[in-house]
């Protein structure tokens, strides 16, 4: 039963009937209307102004939606239906200051340079929210763990982000490089990407990276022990690595039993060379310091050679070959003194001889030049020449004969200057003459009937021009 309280009530000295009301039995009191039924034991209708302590030994209650302030924000905090509680302002503890329940007081500790630990974990509720005012919503967690920030992740500049064991695991310079302080871990199948493309690459749970568009590389190296496209029927895989190029495969690059030797075109062979390419190859250019060609070397360009730095082919040194060397046109060398060998052991030499001709040398002998075979050849040997004909070797004279000499044998195949032989040529032996021999004119015959009367007489003495001149005037006796 209520009952209304003396009209003065102790100490306020005035009658209080319309602003205090008093449970008779509960002990309760209602302050603020004389006719509120008190439902607390001290209640208050209106607002209570403490200029000291206000202790509560049990709980702190205020109405759904109910405020906490002070003077000059008293709606500072507001405490909703469901406890969620809403600050209108800053929230300040002091330095080094926690947050914490009543079990763990230090879950939660803000240090004087703003650096916040939590002493365990952080959870939210499935796909929960963390932001600000303005943005609400500037963070969400699913139920599966996914983070989705609605804007930028902004740290001081050099500033870590980690965890416990390992606080520096992530650190972000002033110019936006992240540096991690060990591995990288995705979810198997897990993507990487940007915001037009979230699914860029994909890593599956066997290791393999898939890209969804092109690779572009640009000043760095590409290190792999495979690397093929999709529906490549023909990929190149373990140890030895390589590349697979093409659907199906047509072109296979490929390292070698780990040797460095690189093989281009052939996914299963061997090879002991640094570079082997099974196939044709249609380069620009080549610059190397060796090679070897097992099969064909053509070369198309039909430049003409003019010096030694121009022309198709090209060396800076000497050419070797093999086999027979075949031009399709001159040959020029053209160098004073240059010289042509002949041999295994090139004892047989042609050198220029600037503005005279050739010289031909024998290291080992008489330098001989042949012609058609052996039995006809010119050669020297070092003294005179030797004139060979069918077989026979003529020793030439080393110095020359006196006017009107000729040339005589030995008969043992030397030949010198010598007087001709003493006395008159008889015109009858000798043959091949066309010299006239004279007239025949009329009288008697001989007795085969030929006229020998009209021979004109033929000096030969005083005329040794026809000294070679032949008669045919039947018997001479």
């Amino acid at each position: 039963m209520v009952t209304r309280v003396g009209k003065f009530v102790g100490g306020f000295n005035q009658d209080v009937t319309n602003t205090t009301n008093a449970h008779a039995t509960e002990n309760r009191v209602a302050f603020g209307h004389g006719d509120t039924n008190p439902t607390a034991n001290v209640h208050v209708v209106g607002n209570i102004l403490a200029t000291t302590t206000v202790t509560a030994t049990g709980g702190f209650i205020v109405p759904d939606d109910g405020d906490v302030g002070s003077a000059s924000a008293t709606d500072a905090m507001q405490i909703s239906s469901a406890g969620i509680v809403t600050f209108k302002d800053d929230i300040k503890i002091k330095d080094g200051g926690t947050i914490g329940s009543a079990t763990t007081p230090a879950a939660i500790t803000v240090a004087s340079d703003g650096i916040v630990t939590f002493a365990d974990d952080i959870k939210i509720k499935d796909d929960g929210t963390i932001g600000s005012a303005s943005a609400a919503t500037a963070m969400t967690i699913d139920s599966s763990g996914i983070v989705t920030f609605v804007d930028d992740i902004k740290i001081k500049d050099g500033g870590t982000i980690g965890v416990a064991s390992a606080a520096d695991a992530m650190t972000v310079s002033s110019a936006g490089i992240v540096t991690f302080k060990d591995d990288i871990l995705i979810k198997d199948g897990g993507t990487i990407g940007v915001a037009s493309k979230t699914d860029a690459v994909t890593l599956a749970s066997d290791g393999k990276v898939t890209l969804v568009d092109d690779l572009a590389v640009t000043g760095n190296n590409i290190v792999t022990k495979s690397l093929g496209v999709a529906g490549n029927t023909a990929p190149v895989t373990g140890i030895l690595g390589g590349i697979s190029l093409g659907t199906p495969a047509n072109v296979v690059i490929r390292t070698f039993a780990g040797s460095g030797n690189v093989i281009i075109g052939d996914a299963t062979a061997t090879s002991g060379f640094s570079l082997d390419v099974r196939g044709t190859a249609n380069v620009g250019a080549v610059t190397a310091t060796t090679g070897t060609y097992s099969g064909r070397l053509v070369v198309d360009d039909t430049t003409e050679a003019t010096s030694t730095t121009d022309g198709s082919l090209q060396t800076d040194g000497g050419l070797s070959v093999a086999g027979d060397a075949v031009f399709g046109d001159d040959i020029k060398l053209i160098t004073d003194a240059s010289v042509a060998s002949f041999g295994v052991n090139g004892e047989i030499t042609l050198t220029h001889v600037h503005n005279t001709g050739l010289l031909l040398e024998d290291s080992g002998g008489s330098p001989t030049l042949q012609f058609h075979d052996s039995n006809e050849s010119v050669s020297s040997d070092g003294s005179k020449l030797i004139l060979t004909s069918n077989g026979v070797a003529f020793n030439l004279p080393t110095a020359d004969g006196s006017d009107g000499q000729v040339l005589q044998t030995d008969g043992s195949r030397t030949l010198s200057f010598a007087d001709a032989a003493a006395g008159d040529l008889n015109p009858a032996t000798e043959l091949a003459s066309d010299t006239d021999c004279g007239t025949v004119g009329g009288g008697s015959q001989d007795a085969f009937g030929i006229s020998i009367s009209a021979l004109d007489v033929l000096d030969l003495s005083t005329a040794p021009e026809k000294s070679l001149g032949t008669v045919d005037q039947g018997a001479l006796s």
